[in-house]
């Protein structure tokens, strides 16, 4: 999902997973902002990026992390 905000940001939800959901705000200066919700509406802010690239790079880390702590046995693979 991408929403166009009226600040000229781009907010788009990366990754969808049973533990919970990636998030990242693009502004038009390329400046980036990351953040994860779990399932239960707890929100851990990633913090700001230059780049979209170390955006996802902070989601997938977030993402890993989340998986192990969960104790996923399955093998759940980021998107990107």
């Amino acid at each position: 999902m991408r929403v166009l905000r009226l600040d000229g940001s781009r907010k788009r939800q990366v990754y969808e997973t049973p533990v919970g959901e990636g998030w990242i705000q693009e502004w038009p200066t390329g400046r980036c902002r990351a953040w994860w919700e779990g399932p239960g509406g707890e929100r851990e802010d990633l913090g700001d990026f230059p780049s979209l690239e170390e955006a996802y790079e902070a989601l997938e880390e977030a993402f890993a992390r989340r998986v192990r702590e969960a104790g996923l046995e399955e093998d759940l693979d980021p998107p990107f």
